[in-house]
């Protein structure tokens, strides 16, 4: 079964501005859900704090270029700069937030290891997603000024 292309686009639109809005939730309700968590004098919360909150701005970034990335998806103009520029920012949110999540499991919270790894590996997949439009928009360029 195939979506139409504008109804996809639509629709990964919508979960973009869904998880910008989780990630705004996130950042109000942060330090509420770390006391549920450790305690309020619980140990190491200023770091945990500091990581969630580095993890949840790598995660506003990401979104913020996602929804760049929409939108150029959206007005046909993905063989560009500004595309690899997103591909560019969110794969290395993704890194970012892998190498955060991975910090957050040396604090016993064991599961963000796994989230890290798989954070980490996403990365790396957008990279390679990044070099081949890369290289797609140089080939297109270059057919560009062929007559």
């Amino acid at each position: 079964m195939k979506i139409d292309r504008a109804f996809s686009t639509f629709l990964s639109r919508l979960a973009t501005a869904f998880a910008g809005i989780l990630v705004v939730a996130l950042a109000i309700l942060m330090p509420r859900i770390v006391r549920l968590y450790i305690g309020p004098e619980g140990s190491g919360y200023a770091l945990i704090l500091t990581l969630l909150y580095g993890i949840l701005l790598f995660g506003s970034l990401a979104v913020a270029f996602l929804w760049i990335l929409l939108s150029r998806v959206s007005a046909g103009s993905v063989f560009s700069d500004l595309s690899i520029l997103c591909l560019r920012v969110l794969s290395w949110s993704c890194v970012g937030a892998g190498i955060l999540f991975i910090g957050l499991g040396f604090m016993s919270f064991y599961f963000s290891f796994a989230v890290g790894a798989a954070a980490l590996f996403l990365g790396l997949i957008l990279r390679v997603v990044k070099n081949c439009l890369e290289e797609a928009t140089r080939i297109k360029e270059e057919n560009d000024f062929t007559i």
